[in-house]
């Protein structure tokens, strides 16, 4: 009967250790990979935004030079775009108006940015950009002065363009979530942006005062989903320990 009751034993230990070990693997997938960056998207994290750009000021159709992209003071959105695309570019710009409307709503403090990727890019394109989209008059409306810190700054961001043959570019959908310090705290590829997400990294980026905080921050979360694993497996085995003890004949 007792070898009956240790074998029983011994089976119920090993599925308990099974499932802290699934267990420890799952909290550490989660802490260590998060659920809106591909690991396409992983490296961009914490890339500072610092550019000189041009932005049109006035119907007249002359810009001014804003010098660098400045720190607005609120986290912001970048969406990389140019005026002159046929295909996507107007679609992601409307699908983040809408979730800027319902991120408005929920009270979220941001600005939104739309940062031209052509290198020749210019004032009067821009202009109608805004005038067709009816875009909201707070959005800015940048082209960089500088193709070389550009085209740098777009390697730095992997948003990676490719002229065509009729003189448009092929380019991914991307939208940026960047800090009041500029820097990448969230990735959000596709047509479509979550608001949901959005909201969740915006609020982040607030609460992130320096790009030194962010890494920092994943690095105890994945710290602490460690610590709590080992210590289920380390109660998992004192329990084996004290089965075997009670198994084993006393002589």
């Amino acid at each position: 009967m007792s070898a009956i009751c240790g074998i029983g034993s011994s089976g119920t230990l090993k599925l308990r250790r099974s499932l802290a070990i699934i267990l420890l693997l799952a909290l550490l997938g989660t802490a260590g990979c998060g659920d809106s960056i591909a690991a396409r998207w992983q490296g961009v994290l914490g890339t500072e935004v610092n550019l000189p750009v041009r932005q049109a000021t006035d119907a007249a159709r002359k810009s001014a030079d804003g010098g660098r992209i400045p720190r607005f003071g609120t986290p912001w959105l970048l969406v990389p775009f140019y005026a002159r695309c046929p295909r996507t570019c107007s679609p992601v710009v409307e699908n983040v108006r809408r979730a800027a409307d319902r991120l408005r709503e929920h009270g979220v403090d941001f600005r939104v940015v739309l940062l031209s990727v052509d290198p020749q890019e210019t004032d009067f394109r821009l202009e109608s950009f805004r005038s067709r989209l009816r875009l909201p008059d707070d959005w800015l409306l940048l082209r960089a002065s500088n193709r070389a810190e550009l085209h740098d700054l777009l390697l730095s961001l992997k948003f990676i363009t490719v002229p065509l043959s009729d003189g448009e570019f092929d380019h991914p959908n991307v939208v940026y979530v960047l800090s009041p310090e500029n820097r990448v705290v969230g990735v959000h590829a596709g047509l479509v942006p979550d608001p949901f997400k959005l909201e969740r990294d915006l609020r982040r980026a607030t609460a992130v005062s320096s790009s030194g905080r962010e890494l920092p921050l994943i690095a105890l979360l994945g710290m602490a989903a460690l610590a709590f694993g080992l210590g289920f497996l380390w109660w998992v085995r004192r329990l084996e320990k004290r089965a075997l003890t009670k198994s084993m004949p006393v002589s």
